[in-house]
């Protein structure tokens, strides 16, 4: 069955990974179960090929009480399935990373970074590339692990 030749414009893309389900804002599921199983969902996506091969870093955590009051403050378009969330090593100390959206174009996430309020801005968020992140995860793990 082929398309019509004249499809209906598109409707705005405000943000790209606005879902059609029922919104779960992210600031309604700041719960240790919430971070549990987005952390596992991390872990599926970046040993995964599926998604984009970009996100879009939103800031870093010193602890998960930290994380949980970010996520608490967080805008309600961004939603807790759209989110991903890591553990890292910067500088010595632990830190959680979190993460916004699987985007194939980095056009389409800077456009959404760009978009982003001004209260989230100040955490200078930034895209990352999947593969960035990937390497920076897998360290993590390997140090983890020994």
């Amino acid at each position: 069955s082929a398309a019509p030749a004249s499809a209906p414009p598109a409707a705005p893309r405000t943000p790209a990974v606005q879902r059609t389900e029922t919104p779960e804002p992210a600031a309604q599921h700041a719960t240790p179960e919430a971070i549990k199983a987005r952390m596992e969902a991390t872990h599926k996506w970046i040993n995964s090929d599926m998604g984009g091969a970009f996100s879009i870093q939103l800031l870093i955590a010193d602890d998960v009480e930290q994380l949980r009051k970010h996520l608490k403050d967080l805008p309600k378009f961004i939603e807790i399935n759209d989110l991903y969330m890591y553990r890292s090593v910067a500088r010595g100390r632990p830190m959680f990373n979190l993460l916004w959206g699987s985007y194939a174009d980095r056009m389409v996430a800077q456009e959404d970074l760009a978009g982003l309020p001004p209260s989230l801005r100040r955490s200078q968020p930034y895209v990352r590339t999947l593969s960035g992140i990937r390497a920076e995860y897998d360290r993590h793990h390997e140090v983890a692990r020994r």
